[in-house]
């Protein structure tokens, strides 16, 4: 079973690129996206966008109130980003650091 990822709000260019690459992986299926009333239904992992000036903190502290998903949210520059669980364990990736956006879905879902 595919590990079903939903991207929130982002640039264009940010999601482009993702979609991008998470359409290469076989194990991940992208569902839904921003705009109008999200679902979070059957969502595993939801990636964010952090703004440079803000951040995402009271999204996450709705979504892990609201449902058991891993959220991964990208830093302004698309660059690198957090991982965050139900457990509030943060998971740093950067570029060559060892883990990429992948990885961290994949341990955002628990299959990883």
């Amino acid at each position: 079973m595919p590990i079903r990822v939903m991207l929130g709000e982002m640039t264009p260019m940010v999601g482009s690129a993702l979609r991008g690459s998470l359409g290469e992986c076989d194990d991940i299926e992208l569902v839904g996206g921003p705009g109008g009333q999200a679902s979070y239904d059957g969502v595993d992992v939801l990636v964010l966008h952090q703004s440079p000036a803000g951040g995402c903190g009271q999204v996450l502290k709705a979504l892990v109130a609201a449902a058991p998903i891993g959220v991964v949210a990208i830093d302004g520059s698309g660059e690198s980003g957090n991982l965050y669980r139900l457990d509030r364990e943060a998971w740093r990736f950067v570029p060559g650091g060892g883990h990429g956006l992948v990885e961290a879905i994949r341990a955002a879902a628990g299959a990883g």
